[in-house]
């Protein structure tokens, strides 16, 4: 009997004895070849060795499913690796009530949750299902329910573009066949119609009465007018240098000059030839006129000439109007015109009245010259006509009188209770009078004058006096060069009360 191995760690009071010197009583057990009477130091160790090579053979780590589709969940343990197969022998082998055929791995017949489970494993897709999803990962693999869902809608897909191109062909079919049965040689045209026409009556014509009544038409209308070389060569008929050629009305201007005639430069169709011919024909008609009416003996009656004349700044604008007959200016330059200011100051030029009769308002520019810009002007025209065919002159004086408004200058008032002060610009020289007049509100009496006698150039103040409170007074400047007296417009002002 072995001795007793004192333990390094014991249980406080109890009393240490080896496993070797304890004996099993137990009954033998033969599938561990444990017999009665083996120490427990044996005992332990068959059962311990008998425990690990158990827990060696349930290992489901060295089990082989990969014959299986993919197994979603996973087997955790050697409970749910045989539960598995267990469902997969109830799925395949037991046979089916109803029919008595033996049930196969039918997605319907296996039990919702195992089925469920199944749909949900993820498994590779092919490459025309693979995408990039939100994140920017390639997705390469889905759950067997939503690859079984994309593949279906990828045939259904596929399934309408089959129909729809099964009905093109179809289309292009039924064309071919209709192409292949039509006869060439004899083509098949829609009726072409006008749907109506000046040529003829009617409506909807048929195209070839169309353009057979349109020929006849053209031909009648060639035989008329003349083939376009034809015509062409009548237009190129126009007189030599018409351009420049006086009229017969007024020897003084050009056939060119004449208004809407077209110059040779421009000169190319027939209706250009007729434009012209037309023009040429009223001024021979206007020339025959003048001579039916005058019987040839022209005289200076025939002179009747009007003129009136404007200021706007720079330029005196004078505008003739009336007639002169066959008559011209008797100078090359024109009949002389002088413009006289208000300080007696004139400036003399010419300007052309057969050329400018009944036309455009002369612009006469009075900026570089001696004449006052800030007052009233008296334009004289010495008319001097000449017909030179009848060794006739006529001479005639025409005076036209300007009211300049410049002259009156811009008047600023300021009323207090029984006084209004004023200021004005004064741009001219001596001798010049402004002459304030205060009116009553009804401008039927003058109230009060004010005056400043030549005053220098530059700003002019003053005040009207004497006036009474809270009343309306209407004022007006009165400009005075020599005898030339010019009233300005009427100012409405009131004094404080």
């Amino acid at each position: 009997m072995a001795l007793p191995i004192q333990p390094t760690n014991t249980q406080a009071g109890c009393n240490p004895v080896s496993s070797n010197c304890v004996i099993w009583q137990g009954p033998d057990i033969p599938c561990i070849t444990l017999c009665r009477g083996d120490s427990i130091s044996d005992v332990t160790f068959k059962v311990a060795t008998e425990i690990c090579t158990l827990v060696e053979q349930l290992d489901i780590t060295g089990f082989d499913v990969s014959c299986f589709p993919p197994i979603c969940p996973k087997p955790e343990n050697i409970h749910d690796l045989i539960q598995f197969i267990l469902d997969q022998l109830c799925s395949c082998c037991i046979t089916n009530s109803s029919t008595g055929t033996t049930k196969g791995l039918v997605p319907g017949e296996v039990s919702v949750t195992n089925c469920e489970d199944a749909m949900s494993c993820l498994v590779p897709i092919a490459s025309c299902f693979q995408y990039t999803d939100g994140f920017g990962n390639l997705v390469v693999e889905m759950s067997i329910a939503d690859y079984a869902a994309a593949i279906g809608s990828r045939v259904c897909s596929i399934a309408s573009s089959l129909t729809a191109l099964t009905n093109t062909v179809t289309d292009i079919n039924d064309r071919l066949i209709i192409i292949e049965a039509c006869d060439p040689c004899n083509p098949v045209y829609p009726p072409i119609t006008i749907p109506t026409s000046c040529l003829t009556a009617g409506t909807n014509i048929d195209i070839s009465d169309f353009v057979e009544n349109l020929e006849t038409t053209f031909c009648a209308l060639q035989n008329s007018t003349g083939t376009p070389s034809q015509i062409y060569s009548a237009i190129s008929q126009e007189c030599i240098n018409l351009d420049t050629l006086p009229t017969l009305t007024n020897t003084s201007v050009n056939m060119g000059s004449l208004p809407g005639w077209v110059l040779a430069g421009s000169y190319n169709t027939m209706a250009d030839a007729i434009n012209n011919m037309w023009i040429t024909i009223c001024d021979m008609r206007n020339a025959v006129y003048n001579v039916v009416t005058t019987c040839c003996t022209p005289s200076c009656d025939d002179v009747d000439v009007t003129m009136t004349a404007s200021y706007t700044s720079p330029s005196i604008l004078v505008d003739l109007t009336g007639s002169i007959g066959s008559f011209t200016d008797c100078y090359a330059a024109g009949c002389y015109i002088t413009i006289t200011d208000a300080y007696g100051n004139t400036y003399t030029t010419q300007i052309n009245v057969a050329s400018n009769i009944n036309g455009a308002p002369v612009a006469i520019n009075i900026s570089a010259t001696s004449l006052n810009a800030y007052t009233d002007y008296t334009v004289s025209l010495n008319l001097c006509m000449d017909d030179t065919i009848a060794g006739l002159k006529c001479s005639q004086s025409l005076n036209y009188s300007i009211v300049n408004s410049a002259l009156c200058p811009s008047v600023t008032y300021s009323a207090d209770v029984t006084y209004i002060d004023y200021t004005f610009p004064n741009p001219l020289s001596s001798p010049v009078t402004y002459m304030l007049e205060c009116w009553n509100s009804g401008q039927t009496a003058i109230v009060t004058t004010s005056s400043s006698i030549n005053p220098a150039v530059g700003p002019v103040t003053g005040s009207i006096t004497g006036l009474v409170a809270a009343t309306n007074y209407q004022i007006r400047m009165r400009v005075i060069i020599g005898s030339t007296i010019t009233d300005c417009p009427f100012t409405s002002v009131t004094t404080k009360p």
